[in-house]
């Protein structure tokens, strides 16, 4: 069926469940001809439409996830939670699966954000049920060779594209603080753009217009700016990780005595290196060398470690993890 008149678009739509009234026009050809072949996937989608009322939002992601099954048939798809899972790195779809599972089991290691509900979130799992929450918005994270040399990820209004030569190289600890950190420059975006606010009332726009006036800051849509404010998502960012770490990647790093074994605290138990998974959550907030050397650094990574020679420590973790070298203490991919 490869001319899809008003006709065959009904006869078509409305066998896969759709409402022919509010989605007869919505589809483009080569969409239409996937649908035909994905029976099963199509009706996944109508069925998505319906419980969601054949909101804007609703079709604007079914065309996404109809767009990215067609470039990528292994793509997932999370009609629950708003995202879809375009990589195909193995390795780099696993750590964010594992990311979108937390939001799932709801098995939490720290007590940092509040739902309505009274449940507690991780600040990853935070930003991926604001995209669920979201009327406007939905997320989406893809890798390929797009990006520029020595760029690890980047990401724009609400979609992430994570760099192959970084994933090639990275450790899974790496992959999983950056695919954080680019979920918080979505975060800023949607929050800025949807005049969302606190709990208390506090609307968020007003709190970084505020942000970036008292921080001397004219481009709010910048990478600066959401490197200075992102200072204050340090501790959350790097609860993520250690949640992530101890359940998916190392297993837990752990302070170590001088003879290697692990330090035990007064119960007996291992004690979480907390300053490394910290150090990690700055990465972002400075610019280096390809040999580590910091070359320039926001304002509030400087308040937040005010010590250059800790800055630096920080930076040589940072840079061991994405190369994934011998000094890095998270485990590579292969």
């Amino acid at each position: 069926m490869n001319d899809f008149n008003a006709y065959k678009k009904n006869v078509l739509l409305k066998a896969l469940g759709f409402n022919t009234s509010q989605t007869i026009n919505l589809f483009n050809g080569q969409q239409l001809q996937w649908l035909e072949k994905n029976e099963t996937l199509g009706m996944d989608i109508a069925r998505f439409f319906k419980q969601n009322n054949n909101s804007v939002v609703a079709k604007a992601f079914g065309k996404l996830a109809v767009d990215a099954w067609i470039e990528n048939k292994d793509a997932e798809v999370d009609f629950l939670f708003h995202n879809i899972n375009n990589l195909t790195d193995p390795c780099a779809k696993n750590i964010f699966t594992e990311l979108d599972t937390e939001m799932l089991k709801k098995d939490l290691l720290s007590k940092l954000m509040y739902t309505p509900n009274g449940v507690r979130l991780t600040f990853a799992e935070s930003i991926l049920k604001l995209f669920n929450d979201s009327d406007t918005f939905n997320y989406v994270i893809q890798n390929d060779n797009s990006l520029d040399e020595g760029t690890n990820a980047s990401t724009s209004g609400a979609s992430t594209t994570v760099s192959n030569t970084y994933l090639a190289n990275a450790t899974q600890l790496s992959i999983a603080r950056t695919m954080t950190h680019e979920m918080v420059h979505a975060y800023l975006n949607v929050k800025y753009s949807n005049f969302m606010s606190f709990d208390n009332g506090l609307d968020f726009k007003l709190k970084m217009d505020e942000y970036a006036k008292d921080n001397g800051i004219t481009d709010i849509n910048s990478n600066e700016f959401h490197h200075e404010f992102m200072g204050q998502y340090v501790d959350a960012m790097a609860i993520s990780l250690v949640d992530w770490d101890v359940k998916y990647g190392t297993g837990g790093i752990y302070v170590k005595d001088s003879n290697g074994n692990n330090v035990k605290d007064s119960n007996g138990d291992d004690i979480l290196d907390w300053e490394y998974y910290r150090s990690m959550a700055f990465g972002g907030l400075f610019q280096i060398d390809t040999s580590g050397n910091i070359v320039s650094e926001i304002d509030s990574f400087k308040a937040l470690v005010p010590d250059s020679n800790k800055r630096k420590e920080i930076a040589k973790k940072i840079l061991n993890e994405q190369k994934g070298n011998t000094k890095a203490k998270g485990t590579k991919c292969n």
